[in-house]
């Protein structure tokens, strides 16, 4: 698919473009490894030529030509496969959007006209994380293309979406702009959002509990253990594996449910209670955040998986930082705040006028 051929794209504006590319770490741990590759395969054939036949034995700089000729091989396919077969970034000019892979453009289109949404999948085998797929899903009038962005870095994929993402709000927003003016006072009206802590307290309350009861059980099973200490009754014997086996697994649930217990406690001192949003700021219970004192708001997107913390941090101009914890998606504690996916369309919505200044937190 190509969306050029549906008059998308338009020649550049005058607005400055920007880069989207690969991850330089992931760049740089690929050249490593095919300096690794090489080097292996350069050994291995210093180890197995000779053994070919005699002639080949004796004739040690036919051997190293075709071990360092073989180590060079490998180097140069792997390189030419990261440096030029896996080169891949998207230029962002005005609205225009051109996506390039190995040195040749795949796709353009303009921004304003496209629904721009991202998928991220964690892989594993085995249990063991083995790697992150991202892609990029522009959609136009029905079209849809998908873009592997495997390579991006998480802060650079998450960027790259929000940039696309608010041409399409700074539309609606000028849109909303010249709707009648009853409809413009209710754009300026101070949104307000209700959270509840205090689901944390019957948790914290539980977990504290049943450390207190490890803690008891353990405590019990040692004194039984030092009272009857160096008696030799068969008896004793045969109950003191016991002891010791409770003694183990009441210290396990002391320290689970105490350590569990206080890392909820933090999570409650981080959630506030009350959310409000207007056209010109972010309140978090008696704090105010202009947007225009803002360089980042980053958020946790609303329809990511179970388990799955939902944050907001704020990344002010003079280098201050601050972060919330706006619930977990799960099935119990999301009565924290079961109203987070209208907060964060809303703060969508009042930070349209400002690309870049909202940017989703894609993991």
């Amino acid at each position: 698919m190509s969306f050029h051929e549906n008059g998308y794209y338009q020649q550049p504006g005058i607005a400055p473009s920007h880069s989207y590319g690969r991850s330089p770490g992931l760049v740089a741990r690929a050249v490593i490894g095919a300096l690794i590759a090489a080097t292996i395969a350069t050994v291995l054939a210093l180890l197995f030529l000779p053994g070919i036949s005699i002639p080949m034995r004796q004739n040690r700089q036919l051997i190293l030509l075709l071990a360092f000729g073989a180590g060079s091989l490998v180097l140069l396919l792997i390189l030419g496969s990261v440096l030029w077969r896996d080169q891949f970034k998207v230029v962002i000019s005005g609205s225009e959007v051109t996506v390039i892979k190995a040195y040749r453009t795949i796709g353009h289109f303009d921004a304003r006209m496209a629904r721009v949404s991202s998928q991220v999948v964690k892989q594993s085998t085995n249990g063991i994380p083995s790697g992150t797929v991202r892609r990029l899903i522009i959609s136009i009038q029905g079209l849809e293309q998908q873009f592997s962005c495997k390579q991006f870095s998480r802060k650079t994929f998450s960027e790259l979406v929000a940039h696309l993402q608010s041409f399409a709000l700074s539309e609606e927003a000028q849109q909303a702009a010249q709707q009648p003016s009853g409809h413009q006072q209710a754009a300026k009206q101070r949104l307000t959002f209700q959270l509840d802590p205090s689901v944390f307290s019957s948790r914290v309350t539980g977990l504290t509990i049943l450390g207190v009861v490890g803690g008891v059980i353990a405590l019990l099973a040692g004194v039984l253990i030092a009272l009857f200490w160096g008696s030799e009754s068969e008896d004793f014997f045969d109950l003191s594996i016991w002891l010791f086996l409770a003694v183990g697994i009441g210290i396990i649930f002391l320290l689970a449910g105490l350590l569990s217990a206080a890392s909820l406690s933090r999570q409650r001192r981080r959630t506030p209670q009350q959310l409000g949003l207007d056209s010109q700021g972010l309140y978090v219970d008696q704090h105010y955040f202009a947007f225009s004192s803002l360089r980042r708001i980053q958020a946790t997107p609303p329809n990511y998986g179970i388990s799955q913390q939902q944050k907001l941090r704020l990344q002010q101009l003079d280098g201050g930082k601050a972060e919330f914890l706006l619930g977990l998606n799960h099935a119990k504690m999301i009565k924290i705040f079961p109203q987070y996916g209208e907060f964060i369309g809303a703060l969508q919505q009042f930070t349209a006028t400002q690309p870049g200044l909202l940017v989703m937190d894609l993991q």
